[in-house]
């Protein structure tokens, strides 16, 4: 974390010197609420009046302007020396080789520079309220300003005294080769999709499908059990996701579980996050939804994959929680070992002997589970190297013929392990092609394979990899590490934590969360994070940290004192140096978290947070640093009374799902709070002074009524809504004519959700919208579904992208000019009445739509798409729950570019037409055609 540290400390140094806005944004913020103030509010008049006499007397005595004038001045001297003598530790550590790491000298110096990087930090996070401070000229805070700038200069000067200290320690201590140098780290951008693509890569999938569809492995239609095994980065995960994406669609229900985050889970543990993966495929994270889920289809045809199974024991539990229906169901697991793959047991000893030497050869041990097996090994040396070559150059043909001998050493170092590859390939698409610097890179290789660590082959190559990243995005992948293996990682909620940390930097016109968005990208590109999921405009929508990665990150985070996990057990037995703590379970004393100095993320999973009934005012008072506080699913219900004076450096407020049920005033001093997630509490209204938090970017304060699906409950907005202009997510408030009036002055807001009232036009909120040029999603509900009808009429901006309606629909809805609109891309229509011809109108003036969901819709009785023209750019259709539909029908050439379908729970549905076209589509989820044909090959 010395880089960390030191890094963030240069840029809030950058801040208090007026390179940045942030210090500018809080003038206005600032102005007139002071704790003094705040405590005078409500007093007597002589109390006030003579307080403010003798403040002011003071103030004159000492002639405080002249004094702040010179005291400012000395303050941003020793500031710019500060930095100077900062860059140059922090280019000094980036220089240092991989072969440095393991020498105590050199790590113990780095330690010392990291502490002091802290030290630094924590000054500049008080020094930036401070300056802001000192313009103000409310005499109540002038006698507190002069008081603090004599403590800064004195905290600086020992600042000083340590650099100088520091410096003539590593001259007198630590030596490195004046030669040593690390090829200059890069950012790039290029293809982020891990694709391995060979003929021999072919044969495995092809290997991998014909053992899930054949018929010998099970002749009554039992339940069976693939295992795929293999040593870590020989690319099982990408294997086995590749074949699930293309064949799940043969299957009635499918999920996905990472077992990483629960290798010990039990059989009920197992269910429960079958259940979570089956409702978040429907678009619910409801436990009776995700139940009933799970229940409708209990007698159809499935596949569960099991990723980065561990434990032996856990390939019987995985039998005995997925329920044998005789329908030929399909499980998936995917291990490291043979011993967890082979289950060993009395019965199966002899199967001990039979592994598989290719991938290409399974074999049926006397083992009850599992029934089949496939061994993956090391690359092909050709494979390798086209893989290798479509990463650095682009493709294989485009390696030079001077490089091709180094490339096939490099490739040879990596031991032909595809994750190793990719990332070497990625590392060096960003450097020179020469031949120099490609032998300079195979020596840094074959430096590090011969080193004694405790990683394994695969790991050290990504260790160089990471090496060579830029200093934010080392941050930002140790980050993803603080989260536990296997986490889901949604890339909104991703960009907006490390946003509150600081780790993404200033880019011209960008904003922060474009520049995240371009982060994720290049740790997909370098093989750090996986795609799980994409978006309906292609977008990625969730990704995890492969494990061998995550055990890579995990080792380095610790090293470094940048972050931990807390699976129970005491605080104070860990590290309490850390940055950032995750807190898995829950911890004997709690209190501890008093002793993490330097803690700026503190963040809680949801089994941890059900024990959490209190915030204690003394834990909050302690961690005044703290920049994330995430405690979503909690049963807190209320915040301690001052945690906006005691947490004034706070960017991150998660309470999602809490008991929360009002804010305290003190909140209005969180000048920088950034993102706020009242997201499912019982926050019925949101205070006046939300106002005054003019740094907010993100505001979450939707919540369903808990009475089902279909009430939806949004909360009243402030009055001073307007004062927020740097609000991009708005979600979900009531309309209001307050509202109407002052919405078009939030001129960045990009994603808005707003409930319209019983009885309330639609004409003048739309209108208001129309006037926003950032405005891309738009989420439109009527409070009384069954009985208003929205008036679409005036609405329509110009960069809308995404309309989601929940409510009636007017007569001309479809001829009004959003529904004409080239710009939208993604249509969401649900608890609406729809004609047989509806579906002919969109499609003819959505020309552009790439994804449309329709959702408890009623009024038409077919959906049939034309043969001509129909939607010819949409990759996506969902058809949900829709009432008197008994035909559907897909005909050859229409939906040419259709990727995604998706048909549930339509009941009346017993007309399918070309399903041989419809089975054709990519991601196919269906469960009534896979009954349908089931029951029919059945009889």
């Amino acid at each position: 974390m010395a880089e960390t540290a030191i890094y963030l400390a240069l840029r809030k140094i950058g801040i208090a010197l007026g390179r940045e806005r942030s210090a500018t944004a809080l003038e206005h913020d600032l102005e007139g609420r002071s704790t003094l103030e705040h405590g005078l509010e409500g007093g007597s008049f002589l109390i006030r009046y003579f307080t403010i006499k003798f403040i002011r007397v003071i103030s004159e005595i000492i002639n405080s302007d002249d004094i702040l004038v010179l005291r400012q001045a000395e303050l941003q001297g020793r500031l710019r020396r500060i930095e100077s003598e900062l860059r140059m530790i922090l280019c000094f550590l980036a220089q240092i080789e991989t072969r440095y790491d393991n020498k105590q000298v050199l790590q113990t110096w780095i330690g010392e520079a990291r502490k002091l990087g802290c030290l630094v930090e924590q000054i500049m996070d008080e020094y930036i309220v401070y300056i802001v401070q000192s313009k103000q000229y409310r005499l109540t805070k002038r006698v507190q300003v002069i008081l603090d700038s004599h403590r800064f200069t004195a905290q600086l000067k020992e600042i000083e005294v340590e650099l100088e200290h520091l410096s003539k320690m590593k001259k007198r201590w630590v030596q490195v080769d004046k030669e040593t140098s690390l090829a200059s780290s890069s950012s790039m951008f290029g293809p982020h999709v891990y694709n391995i693509d060979t003929k021999r890569y072919a044969k495995r999938k092809k290997k991998l499908i014909e053992l899930l569809k054949s018929k010998d492995m099970t002749k009554d239609g039992a339940l069976s059990v693939i295992a795929v095994y293999g040593q870590p980065g020989s690319g099982k995960t990408h294997l086995v996701k590749d074949v699930y994406a293309s064949e799940k669609k043969y299957f009635s229900t499918s999920a996905w579980i990472s077992i990483a985050q629960c290798p010990n889970a039990d059989t009920d543990a197992l269910k429960r996050m079958m259940m979570e993966e089956l409702g978040r495929q429907v678009g619910t994270s409801t436990e009776s939804t995700s139940l009933r889920v799970m229940t409708e289809n209990q007698d159809s045809k499935f596949l569960f994959v099991f990723d980065d199974v561990w434990v032996p024991d856990m390939v019987h539990k995985v039998h005995r929680a997925a329920s044998d229906n005789k329908m030929g169901s399909r499980i998936i697991i995917i291990a490291r070992m043979p011993e967890v793959a082979f289950v060993r047991s009395e019965s199966s000893v002899e199967s001990q002997s039979q592994t598989p030497s290719s991938s290409l050869e399974p074999v049926r041990p006397s083992a009850r589970v599992p029934k089949e097996f496939m061994k993956l090994t090391c690359l092909h040396p050709n494979d390798s190297f086209d893989i290798f070559c479509t990463k650095a150059f682009g493709r294989p043909s485009d390696c030079p013929i001077e490089l091709r001998e180094v490339t096939l050493k490099i490739i040879g170092l990596c031991n032909f392990l595809p994750q190793a590859i990719v990332s070497i390939g990625a590392l060096l698409s960003s450097k020179q092609k020469t031949e120099s610097v490609w032998s300079e890179m195979a020596q840094q290789i074959e430096d590090i394979q011969k080193s004694k660590s405790s990683l394994n082959n695969v790991q050290k190559v990504l260790y160089l990899s990471y090496k060579n990243l830029p200093m934010h995005l080392k941050n930002c992948l140790l980050y993803c590490s603080t989260f536990p293996a296997g986490f889901l990682l949604l890339p909104e909620s991703l960009v907006r934590l490390w946003a509150a940390e600081g780790f993404i930097e200033n880019q011209g016109s960008l904003q922060v969360e474009e520049i995240g968005e371009r982060y994720i990208k290049e740790l997909i590109h370098w093989g750090f994070l996986q795609v799980v999921d994409v978006n309906e405009q292609g977008r990625v929508a969730s990704c995890r940290m492969p494990i061998v990665v995550h055990e890579l990150a995990v080792s380095i985070s610790q090293k470094e004192e940048f972050g931990a996990i807390c699976h129970g057990g005491k605080l104070a037995e860990m590290d309490t140096n850390v940055r950032c703590l995750f807190i898995s379970e829950n911890p004997e004393d709690i209190g501890a978290l008093v002793d993490f100095p330097y803690l700026r993320t503190l963040m809680a999973s949801r089994n941890a947070a059900a024990n959490l009934k209190s915030l204690p005012a003394s834990l909050t008072a302690k961690l005044k640093y703290l920049t994330v506080l995430k405690l979503q699913e909690s049963p807190l219900e209320e915040l301690p009374r001052g945690i906006g004076y005691q947490l004034f450096n706070l960017r991150y407020l998660g309470l999602r799902k809490s008991q929360i049920r009002c804010l305290p005033s003190s909140m209005a001093h969180l000048y920088n709070l950034q993102t706020l997630d009242l997201r499912g509490s019982r926050i019925n209204e949101l205070p006046s002074w939300i106002g005054k938090l003019i740094r907010l970017r993100h505001l979450f304060a939707d919540t369903l009524d808990g009475q089902g699906p279909d009430i939806y409950r949004a909360v009243k907005a402030p009055k001073t809504v307007n004062y927020l202009k740097e609000l991009r997510t708005l979600e979900t408030v009531q309309a209001s004519d307050t509202f109407e009036k002052h919405v078009e002055k939030l001129t960045q807001l990009t994603t808005l959700s707003v409930v319209i009232g019983e009885g309330r036009s639609s004409k003048t909120l739309f209108s208001s919208l129309s006037k926003l040029s950032c405005l891309s999603s738009l989420h439109v509900s009527a409070s009384r579904v069954d009985e208003e009808s929205l008036d679409f009429e005036t609405l329509n901006p110009t960069s809308l992208e995404k309309l989601v309606i929940r409510g009636g629909l007017a007569e001309q809805t479809f001829q009004y000019p959003i529904f004409k609109s080239k710009q939208i891309k993604v249509l969401e229509l649900s608890l609406c009445k729809l004609r047989d011809d509806s579906l002919a109108l969109l499609s003819t003036n959505l020309c552009n739509l790439e994804s449309l969901r329709l959702h408890n819709i009623s009024g038409i009785s077919k959906l049939v798409f034309q043969a001509i023209n129909s939607f010819a750019n949409l990759r996506t259709l969902l058809l949900h729950e829709i009432d008197g539909v008994d035909e559907l029908e897909i005909p050859n050439g229409s939906l040419g570019s259709l990727q995604v379908l998706h048909v549930v729970k339509i009941s009346q549905l017993n007309s399918i037409h070309d399903q041989e076209r419809i089975i054709s589509v990519r991601d196919l989820y269906f469960p009534q055609l896979w009954l349908s044909r089931e029951k029919r090959n059945a009889s």
